[in-house]
C-alpha cells in the first residue's frame, strides 16, 4: 500500500545522534545522513481518542486483526484494492463498498465502525476478487435489520441488472444474491451476501470470470465459515469507551515519520499487530509466514511504513521481501540510488506513462532496516524520499 505523500523538503544538515563511527548493523554512516526538515526524534507518546468519532477509527483499526483476509478463502487473490481496505469509521465511510442508500440504511440502525479488506487476482488472469467487510452496530436487532434492508437495496442498485436472490451452501442465515457482470469484456458472476451475526453484519462480495453461481457462492460460504468464528474472538470496545482507545496500540507511532503540515490523514494510517497488518501487505501470504519467522510483533503506518522485528537479522529479513517484491512485482519498478549514509537500503523508481497510476502511487520507493526495525519510504521526489529515509533511520536509532 502505498504511503500518503509529502511536499519536497528542503534539504539542510542533519544533527548526528551518534558517533559517526559507531559501530552498527545497518553500517550507516550516520554523518552522511541528510534528513532535510524532517524530525528525527521520537514523538511524545500519543494521546487518546478523545471524542466517539476519533475512537470509532481505532476501534475498526482493532477490529482488522479479526477480520478474514481474502486471501485466505482463495490463495490466488493477493492484489490489494486499496481502496476497499480500510477501516469504515462511520456510515459516510461506507460509500467504498456499498452504493447509496446502502450506508443511510446503515446510519438509521446505529452504524458504529467497522473494516473491509479487498483483494483480487492478479490482473493478467482471469478475473477473481472477494471483499470481506465486518461492519458493527449497536446490538443484535439493529445488525439483522440492517442486513435485511442493505440486502434489499443491494440487490436493486443497478435496476438494469437486478440481483436474484440466491442460497448461500451451508448458510441459510446469509441473504444472498447473484447476477451477471462483465470485467475485462468477459461475462462474470457476481455474488454478495449480508449475514446478521449477533451486532455484527457479516458482508461478502465476490466476481468471478469462471465457475458461474456455484463457484461464486461456494466462495462466500468459504468466507463465511472463518469469519464467524474470527469475530466471535473479539473483544469489541464498549461504545463509552471508544474516546478512551490509544491511537499506538503496538507502540510504534512514537518512532514512526509523522505526516507534515499539509499531509492528509487517512482511516488506514495507524499502528497494528501482525494478524491486522497483513491487510496492507502487497503478499500477505508471504509477509504472514515471514512475520512468524522474524518474530514481527507490530507495523506502523503514516509517512513511512515501519516494521518491529525480533532483532537486526530478522529486520533484514524482512526488508529483504520488500525488495524482492519491488524487483518482481512490475517490470516499471528501475533500480534508483540508495539513500546517502544508509549503504544496505535499496530504492526503486516505479515509472509509469498512465496518468491515473501517477496520481495513485508515488514513483519513488526505498527499503532500509535500523537495527530491529525495517521501513518503507516513498515520494514523487528521490530527493525527497532519501531524507524521509534518513530521517526514519535517526528516529528509531534514537535513545
Amino acid at each position: 500500500m502505498a504511503v500518503a505523500l509529502s511536499s519536497c523538503a528542503t534539504v539542510i544538515a542533519g544533527t548526528p545522534i551518534i558517533a559517526a563511527d559507531t559501530t552498527n548493523p545497518d553500517n550507516a554512516d550516520i554523518g552522511a545522513l541528510r534528513p532535510g526538515n524532517y524530525p528525527t526524534q521520537p514523538r511524545p507518546p500519543r494521546p487518546r481518542a478523545g471524542s466517539q468519532a476519533a475512537g470509532a477509527i481505532f476501534e475498526g483499526q482493532r477490529m482488522a486483526a479479526n477480520v478474514v483476509g481474502p486471501w485466505e478463502v482463495d490463495s490466488d487473490i493477493t492484489r490489494v484494492l486499496s481502496v476497499n481496505t480500510t477501516p469504515m469509521q462511520n456510515a459516510a465511510s461506507l460509500w467504498i463498498d456499498f452504493p447509496k442508500p446502502g450506508p443511510d440504511i446503515a446510519e438509521k440502525h446505529g452504524y458504529l465502525t467497522g473494516f473491509s479488506s479487498g483483494r483480487g487476482a492478479d490482473m493478467e488472469e482471469p478475473t477473481k476478487t472477494l471483499i470481506i467487510a465486518v461492519l458493527r452496530f449497536p446490538d443484535e436487532p439493529s445488525a439483522a435489520a440492517a442486513a435485511t434492508e442493505m440486502a434489499a437495496e443491494q440487490m436493486k442498485a443497478l435496476p438494469d441488472n437486478v440481483a436474484v436472490p440466491t442460497p448461500i451452501p451451508g448458510h441459510p442465515e446469509a441473504i444472498g444474491s447473484t447476477r451477471p457482470g462483465t470485467a475485462k469484456d468477459k461475462p462474470t458472476t457476481v455474488a454478495e451476501a449480508f449475514t446478521a451475526h449477533g451486532p455484527y453484519v457479516l458482508y461478502q462480495w465476490t466476481e468471478l470470470e469462471n465457475g458461474g453461481i456455484d463457484a461464486a457462492t461456494s466462495m462466500i460460504t468459504r468466507a463465511l465459515d472463518l469469519s464467524i468464528p474470527r469475530i466471535d474472538a473479539f473483544r469489541p470496545t464498549e461504545t463509552w469507551g471508544f474516546a478512551n482507545l490509544t491511537s499506538d496500540p503496538v507502540n510504534l507511532l512514537v518512532r514512526t515519520l509523522p505526516l507534515g503540515p499539509d499531509d492528509r490523514a487517512y482511516p488506514p494510517m495507524g499502528s497494528y499487530p501482525p494478524a491486522a497488518a497483513l491487510h496492507y501487505e502487497t503478499d500477505p501470504i508471504a509477509s504472514s509466514r515471514l512475520f512468524d519467522t522474524a518474530g514481527v510483533d507490530g507495523m506502523s503506518l503514516i509517512n513511512t511504513v515501519v516494521y518491529r522485528a525480533r532483532d537486526p537479522e530478522a529486520a533484514r529479513l524482512i526488508a529483504d521481501l520488500a525488495t524482492q517484491q519491488f524487483k518482481s512485482g512490475s517490470g516499471d519498478d528501475h533500480p534508483a540510488p540508495e539513500v546517502p549514509g544508509l549503504p544496505k537500503s535499496q530504492c526503486f523508481d516505479r515509472r509509469t506513462n498512465s496518468i491515473a497510476m501517477k496520481a495513485l502511487q508515488s514513483q519513488f520507493y526505498c527499503v532500509a532496516t535500523a537495527d530491529k526495525y525495517a521501513f518503507k519510504t516513498s515520494s514523487q521526489q528521490l530527493d525527497d524520499a532519501h531524507q524521509k529515509a534518513a530521517a526514519q533511520y535517526l528516529m528509531l536509532v534514537s535513545p
